[in-house]
């Protein structure tokens, strides 16, 4: 069994969906290196570990990260990039992981996650396995999806484990992955220094419809 933990991004021209996949037998060591990340960024800069971490809060600057009034993180932008980067390096470190991103055209969620299905489910018939996807928040219409999929033939299996982010290490990187893919694709001048991370960092796939 694997857990895909899922976020998205986007805007009206492009909509990404990214998922981390764990093998559960996997979890507690993946779990282990992820924490030892945050430990080190609470050691560094004085993150808390269960701060929450949201990709577009980070890169812009806001907030105050830090519980050191004079943290470099809570007044340098490009101290807060070094430090993302640093979160995709420890999660390309992670040999168990899979990391995915589907990409659509557009403001259509419904159709990018359709895609995403897709593609997850072919990645277990591959590894002759199951799955079970957690996704953040309210995803009502998301989770309806999961009842078109045939159930003699589903891999990912019941409907989507709906989990709060800020109490979710896992969808908190989701959204990291989910961010840095986006910008990449998304080609926003304002985000030039980001285009290269998800690649460079994490060499995951990117699927995009054939029809896009």
């Amino acid at each position: 069994m694997i857990l895909f933990y899922v976020d998205d991004s986007g805007d009206e021209r492009l909509t990404t969906f990214s998922a981390i996949g764990i093998p559960v037998e996997r979890w507690n060591a993946a779990t282990a290196r992820w924490l030892a990340w945050r430990r080190w960024l609470h050691q560094e800069h004085g993150v808390d570990v269960d701060y929450r971490l949201h990709a577009t809060h980070w890169v812009a600057g806001r907030g105050r990260p830090s519980k050191d009034a004079d943290a470099v993180l809570n007044r340098s932008r490009s101290a807060r990039w070094s430090t993302y980067v640093s979160a995709l390096d420890a999660l390309a470190a992670m040999s168990e992981i899979v990391v995915l991103t589907v990409a659509q055209t557009g403001v259509d969620r419904m159709a990018a996650y359709r895609v995403l299905m897709e593609q997850l489910g072919s990645l277990l018939v591959a590894r002759g396995d199951y799955g079970m996807a957690i996704l953040d928040g309210d995803s009502t219409e998301l989770q309806h999806l999961h009842s078109e999929l045939d159930p003699t033939l589903r891999r990912l299996v019941e409907d989507p484990w709906k989990r709060d982010a800020r109490g979710s290490q896992w969808l908190q990187a989701a959204d990291l992955v989910a961010y840095a893919a986006y910008q990449q694709l998304a080609r926003r001048p304002e985000r030039a220094f980001m285009w290269h991370w998800y690649e460079q960092c994490l060499s995951a796939r990117i699927v995009r419809p054939s029809s896009d």
